[in-house]
């Protein structure tokens, strides 16, 4: 989720499956080439839920998971830094579905033990103040 908010593409590629990375990128490539840069921040994750698992079309297991966090959403200016969308005072509740599969080549993988994330999707998000 950091990786995913702050714009880090490098950490998104270790955890995420080529598809997923693909259009995460898409997005922070769109935003960089606007020059506006991410600062927003995850201030607290909780209610890391399993909700199930399950074997998709194409034979492939996967484990899909349910949480939310309190999110601050910030946009700068690249250069000025200045804020261009979103508000540093205002914290989101966000709910979030995000499904993994591990991929038995990488499972000696140090960091992911061979996991991956092959889809992310905000189900909602609301103001907490």
């Amino acid at each position: 989720m950091d990786a995913y908010l702050a714009g880090d593409p490098e950490t998104l590629k270790v955890w995420c499956s080529e598809a997923s990375y693909n259009v995460l990128n898409a997005v922070i490539t769109a935003q960089l080439q606007q020059g506006i840069v991410s600062d927003c921040k995850i201030l607290d994750l909780r209610h890391v839920d399993f909700h199930s698992a399950r074997v998709l079309d194409n034979d492939v297991p996967v484990i899909i998971v349910t949480f939310q966090t309190q999110e601050n959403n910030v946009f700068r200016d690249k250069v000025t830094r200045e804020v261009v969308q979103g508000n540093e005072e205002l914290i989101e509740s966000c709910h979030y579905v995000s499904i993994f599969t591990k991929v038995p080549e990488n499972a000696d993988d140090p960091v992911t033990g061979g996991w991956k994330m092959i889809d992310l999707a905000k189900q909602f998000s609301r103001p907490t103040w």
